[in-house]
């Protein structure tokens, strides 16, 4: 496993002093070892930095911290959950990130995930989004928000910052 530390993240474009806030905040937290007392390093994994990029990304668009790290907590291995009004739908390329009312909650009892995905017909084609079987009038009815992002994009970059 690749291990990453502070200096690393700072190589993929995300500003030092706002990511030691961010650390401090518990907006986001190494996976591999957190900094314990002085002289002692965070230390991250190739995913971490996916997820501090991606949480960048999202501040970018003007989330709140509280709700950026809600969010990325949807795609965390660890966590597998958010919010009960949150969703994330991926595909190789993008993420979905879909905010709802309470009214999805009273329609779709328990833990199913709202019934969405993300469809490219072919490799050229244009990212449709599929409600199923729900009415989608009465999903986007239900929608407060959603934010799109270019997931692959942002990991490449990621990549390529680190391999310099």
């Amino acid at each position: 496993m690749e291990i990453f530390t502070t200096t690393d993240v700072s190589k993929t474009g995300v500003k030092l002093d706002r990511f030691k806030e961010w650390l401090r905040g518990g907006y986001v937290v190494p996976s591999v070892k957190k900094a314990t007392g002085r002289g002692t390093k965070h230390l991250f994994s190739r995913f971490d930095l996916y997820m501090i990029k991606l949480f960048d990304h999202l501040m970018s668009l003007g989330l709140q911290r509280e709700e950026a790290a809600a969010l990325i907590g949807l795609l965390n291995t660890s966590q597998k959950t958010g919010p009960r009004n949150m969703e994330a739908v991926t595909d190789s390329h993008f993420i979905l990130f879909i905010l709802w009312d309470d009214h999805v909650k009273e329609m779709n009892p328990g833990d199913q995930p709202a019934p969405i995905r993300l469809v490219r017909p072919e490799k050229n084609d244009a990212l449709k989004i599929e409600f199923e079987p729900v009415d989608a009038k009465l999903a986007v009815d239900h929608c407060l928000g959603a934010y799109m992002v270019p997931f692959k994009a942002l990991k490449d970059g990621v990549d390529a910052a680190l391999a310099k």
